[in-house]
């Protein structure tokens, strides 16, 4: 993971406002110990810190630049050498082999709907350095955290609640409505509300544009869960269509510069997980992690994790 942060605060000094990403980053420094980078024009800060997992190089570094636009990015684009082949033929040409430097080539292409494009999971802005506006998105099922606060024209983002207390438009009211939720359902956020009155986080599946000069922001859904037209097929139709889907999540979700693990926990979904990475790359020198309980009956989940390492010689 990474972590992002930055502001759009007409209010505050250039001198204050280095001071406040300062420190919001250092909060949620943990998430990125690779690189920290930080960009400022005018009224607008961008921040990151960088957990590198695409293109180790520094030319990948954020906030990066592309053409006109500035990107900070949380996350991993899966179908990112698809798109950019794709639009390699359009001829787009890139300089990295970063899945970032194919969001901002994307974004060039087919504006706010990019995001239609993408497989994967992302929290990332997009700052026109020529109009001015600040292009926010979540993926479709809010893996990765965006939470942010406007007040009279001033708004702040990042991907803690621990960042935002060092804005100084943060007020500490707490959303009664989200504690009482909490207590009684376990959740931990809803809709876009959080545990303060101040903080909103934006969906899963929604976009964000903040416009500089108006300090407004225009949020919208860009996809819902559709359920497929399965309902003609056969059992073993509908086996392999499954079977085919599950592979190729787990052939992009190989892709990576460094090593890839999985946790193993004898349960039916980590199990399928590694037996099929093995099953794509037999002999592949691959780790997987386990935590289990000195308890008899089903708290034991080791003789599940002994049978996949069995077939496998993990």
């Amino acid at each position: 993971m990474c972590g992002i942060a930055g502001f759009i605060d007409p209010k505050i000094s250039n001198e204050n406002a280095n001071v406040v990403l300062e420190k919001m980053l250092q909060a949620i420094s943990h998430r990125g110990p690779d690189a920290r980078g930080i960009y400022n024009n005018n009224s607008v800060w961008l921040g990151h810190n960088r957990l590198s997992i695409i293109d180790l190089s520094e030319e990948a570094n954020q906030p990066f630049h592309y053409e006109k636009y500035i990107i900070i990015f949380n996350g991993e684009i899966y179908n990112y050498l698809e798109i950019k082949s794709d639009l390699i033929k359009q001829g787009h040409s890139f300089r990295t082999n970063s899945d970032t430097e194919v969001i901002c080539a994307a974004y060039k292409k087919w504006g706010a709907d990019c995001v239609k494009q993408f497989v994967g999971m992302w929290a990332f802005v997009i700052y026109d350095t020529e109009n001015g506006d600040i292009f926010c998105s979540r993926d479709r099922f809010g893996i990765k955290p965006f939470y942010y606060m406007i007040s009279d024209g001033r708004f702040y983002f990042a991907s803690e609640i621990k960042a935002l207390k060092q804005s100084p438009i943060f007020r500490n009211d707490i959303n009664l409505k989200q504690v009482a939720r909490g207590l009684q359902l376990g959740w931990l956020s809803y809709d876009d509300e959080t545990y303060f009155e101040k903080i909103k986080q934006l969906p899963a599946a929604h976009s964000l544009i903040c416009t500089k000069d108006k300090g407004e922001l225009n949020i919208n859904r860009y996809w819902n869960v559709t359920t497929g037209n399965y309902s003609s097929l056969n059992f073993k139709e509908k086996k392999n269509t499954f079977r085919k889907l599950f592979e190729d999540s787990i052939k992009l979700h190989l892709r990576s510069d460094v090593p890839v693990a999985s946790c193993l926990s004898g349960g039916l979904d980590s199990s399928a997980i590694v037996s099929m990475v093995q099953e794509l790359n037999p002999g592949h020198p691959y780790k997987s992690f386990s935590i289990y309980y000195d308890e008899s009956g089903d708290v034991d989940e080791r003789p599940f994790i002994q049978e996949v390492i069995k077939n496998f010689l993990l």
